[in-house]
């Protein structure tokens, strides 16, 4: 193994565990001296990685938003196109029940502060997802394309909203779904009569 292939695998298993941490306790758990170790590694080896816990837990959010682009994806390319958008919103809340820790950190509502605008590049892919979506509805149903800045707020509104309906113990993700598909239905219905 070379080096550099060496610092790769290293930075790779903090990253692992840092994204590990994240699964099991949330953000807040993480700090450089645990990952280290974690890893066995002091924490200056960390430190050699990533500039600090903001770093790695950007790292991970990256990852995270890579990933919930990969399943949104999926589901809308198993879908037909008049259907997708509803399956991408179902997909959405699905991910984020099975990962509640790194959904939190993915749209800011762990109790650590990230950088804004890595954030919003990293959901490019999601957003660029949604939109294709909403295309592809209003293609399929012969609706006027709605404004896709304005569409893709309005969609991730309601399934942000509603998943953190399903994050109450009240109301819980089945409800959550079914609510988050007639909002859907509601607001494409909307679209179609404009």
């Amino acid at each position: 193994m070379t080096r550099e292939e060496r610092r790769e695998a290293n930075r790779r298993r903090i990253f692992e565990a840092a994204w590990q941490t994240v699964e099991r306790d949330g953000a807040a758990a993480v700090t450089i001296r645990q990952i280290a170790t974690d890893v066995g590694y002091s924490a200056p080896v960390v430190y050699q990685h990533y500039a600090g816990k903001e770093a790695l837990l950007g790292a991970v959010l990256i990852e995270g938003y890579a990933r919930l682009h990969a399943h949104l994806a999926a589901a809308a390319e198993h879908s037909p196109p008049a259907e997708a958008l509803y399956a991408v919103g179902q997909a959405y809340l699905g991910f984020a029940e099975r990962n509640p820790h790194l959904y939190r950190l993915m749209n800011g509502l762990a109790a650590v502060a990230l950088d804004p605008g890595a954030r919003n590049a990293a959901a490019g892919g999601v957003i660029a997802v949604t939109n294709s979506v909403i295309e592809a509805w209003a293609a399929a149903t012969g609706a006027p394309r709605p404004d896709p800045a304005l569409a893709c707020d309005l969609v991730w509104g309601v399934v942000h909203g509603m998943t953190g309906l399903g994050q109450l113990d009240d109301i819980g993700f089945d409800r959550a779904r079914r609510l988050a598909d007639e909002a859907l239905h509601a607001i494409t219905d909307r679209w179609a009569r404009s």
